[in-house]
Order: structure tokens, then sequence, then C-alpha cells
């Protein structure tokens, strides 16, 4: 497949994001190689552009050109999914915040050059019984710029663990067995990111949450749900100075129709 899209941006001009994917499946041992490459464009944001402190409204928009191959594996007639996937990513004209003065409060968003990030996403999943499926993941990366620094905020280490039952299938009629029930973790190992109080970068801890779902499919065009997000409660922050929302409830009705 291939696909292309062109933007036009009042201040930055009009750019064309190009893309294209393979895949062959070899059917005798059910299994996948995939590949894509593309590039894309980032306009600086409204803070980046505007903001009447660290704010550049000369700053250019990132590029990024882009690459990854990979291989899926089916086993035990597809109760087995295995897959793994190494990516690269080429920017330039990266936008970060630098200090221009030994004073810290002093700096704003610039142009700094390029940077690179690379490396592998895994997955595998089994599903032991019709109403039991695990899940895997893990994204290991490694980010730089031209001067050999991490990229903020972007983790080295990204792992997350699924468990899906589906308790009701093959037990009840097909038009009410869609129960399902899922638990999952996630863990962000520590990353860098910019204290803007004093201009330097710092250390921030890596973390550990866990969510809880439960979905009910039913009559076709039903879907009661609830989720108890980070129930945990862990305490942590994505960017630094912006902390997470605690233990969280969500629930509702959902109706869909299709014609």
């Amino acid at each position: 497949t291939m696909g292309a899209r062109r933007e036009e941006n009042n201040d930055f001009g009009e750019f064309w994001s190009l893309r294209a994917d393979a895949a062959f499946l070899v059917h005798e041992t059910d299994t996948r190689f995939f590949g894509s490459v593309g590039n894309a464009f980032r306009a600086p944001s409204f803070f980046e552009l505007a903001d009447p402190v660290f704010g550049n409204p000369s700053v250019k928009p990132e590029q990024n050109f882009g690459y990854d191959a990979g291989v899926e594996q089916f086993l035990w007639d597809r109760r087995v999914n295995l897959r793994a996937t190494w990516f690269n990513n080429d920017i330039k004209d990266l936008v970060e915040f630098t200090a221009i003065s030994f004073d810290p409060f002093v700096g704003t968003f610039l142009n700094t050059g390029s940077a690179n990030t690379r490396g592998f996403e895994l997955f595998g999943s089994i599903q032991p019984l019709d109403q039991v499926r695990l899940e895997a993941a893990a994204t290991l990366m490694r980010t730089a710029n031209d001067d050999g620094d991490r990229l903020l905020r972007r983790a080295p280490r990204t792992y997350t663990g699924r468990l899906v039952v589906s308790p009701l299938k093959g037990l009840v009629p097909k038009a009410f067995d869609g129960l399902e029930l899922s638990f999952e973790v996630f863990h962000k190992s520590g990353r860098t990111d910019m204290n803007f109080q004093n201009g330097q970068r710092v250390r921030m801890d890596g973390y550990t949450r866990g969510d809880l779902a439960v979905n009910y499919r039913f009559l076709k065009h039903f879907r009661a749900f609830l989720r108890v997000e980070n129930f945990t409660d862990t305490k942590y922050e994505d960017v630094l100075s912006f902390p997470s929302d605690g233990a969280n409830l969500l629930g509702g009705l959902e109706f869909q129709w299709r014609f």
C-alpha cells in the first residue's frame, strides 16, 4: 500500500507526507514479514511559538524520516502470536528548549539540529482457552540528539502486560456472551525532562500503574462499560510538575446502529 498527504500551513507553507507499507505472508509456516517507510512533519506548538517568556515565533517545523521492518509468527492454530519490529526515525530541525545565557530563566525554543530514535517493539499473546487471552508488549528505544543527549520525556523502556477474560463465551447464547474483563499493568522506565525553573535537565523516576476494565456487549447494539484507571493510585508525572490523576472511575452505556 502507498499513500500521500499534502498539508498547507499559513505560516510554514506546504508539505507532502509520503508512506509505503509492504507485507508478505508465508502460508506454509504462517509467518508474516512486513515493513514501512515514510516521512512526517510537525509544526511548532502554540506554546513553542507564542509563550510570552519562552516562545520563539521564528522556530521552524520538525521533519522526520522513518522506516521499520519486522516479522510475525503464528503458532498453535493461531492461538499464539509473536511479533518483533525494528524501527528507526531521523529527525531534523528538532525543536528543544535552550538556555541562551548563564541565567537559567533566560531561554527559548530553538531548532537545535537533528536527532535519532531507534529500537525494537516486541509483542506476544497466547490464548490457551477460548475465554482467556494473555498479552505482553515492550518497547526498547534509544534516543539521541547531535550532542549525544537523550531526548526529553522519551522513556528508553516501556512494558505492558494484559489479561483478558470472556467468562460467558460458549456458556450462554451468542447475543449475551459479550462480557469481557481485563486487567492491565503498565510500566515506564526513568527518563529525562527539563526543569524550567533552573533550565537544567533532571532525571524522572519510572513508575508502574494498573488498570481494570469491564465491557459487556449485548443484543448487538448495546455496550455497558466500567473502567478503573490507575486503581493502584500511583503518583507519577509524565511531564515534570504536571502530576497525573490518581485512581479514577469511568462508566457508561453505549448504543450503536450500523446502516
